[in-house]
């Protein structure tokens, strides 16, 4: 009997060590993260942030806006329960081809997304822990190859040079042979 209640003893001093000690606990907020496809780790990424002014970060007021690089986040600690808006301002020659966000809470409610153009718009439900993330690639190169809608025009003066050579080599050929 007492082995059984020192077991009990035992296993809620476990549960009760998880539970205070959890990083998921512990750790209630958002977390912003910058990822690109090309791995560049130099490139400043603006970002937008608007939301509930009373939420902390590092113990103040949350900015309304930050910058990370690739590979870079950007936590909201003790982040109050209500929406807060996350878009990202775009640097020249890259593209913003994906956000996705994510909570950790196991049981309702839920934080939820509402994705907007150029970012998102995060529901966040007080306890929970969200991480989202914004990916960019390089933008495409500007130029390439045109190609005329006459393509003659193109190769006219080529053929021209080849039916002279064509010409010139006839008539050496064609020279008349004295008897």
């Amino acid at each position: 009997m007492r082995s059984v209640r020192l077991f009990a003893v035992a296993v809620l001093a476990v549960i009760l060590a998880i539970t205070l000690f959890s990083p998921v606990a512990a750790i209630s907020g958002i977390t912003i993260k910058k990822i690109t496809t090309n791995g560049d780790t130099t490139t400043q990424f603006g970002f937008v942030l608007s939301g509930q002014v009373s939420g902390a970060v590092s113990g103040g007021q949350l900015p309304a806006g930050f910058n990370l690089v690739g590979g870079g986040t950007y936590p909201i600690y003790s982040a109050p329960t209500g929406d807060y808006t996350v878009t990202e301002v775009v640097p020249s020659g890259w593209v913003l081809t994906k956000v996705y966000c994510e909570g950790t809470v196991s049981l309702p409610p839920y934080s939820t997304f509402t994705y907007i153009p150029g970012g998102v718009v995060i529901h966040f439900v007080e306890g929970d822990f969200v991480i989202c993330g914004f990916t960019n690639s390089p933008a495409a190169p500007v130029g390439g190859l045109v190609m005329p809608a006459n393509t003659f025009a193109i190769l006219a003066p080529w053929l021209a040079v080849i039916g002279l050579v064509g010409c010139i080599g006839t008539v050496v050929v064609a020279k008349k042979r004295r008897p």
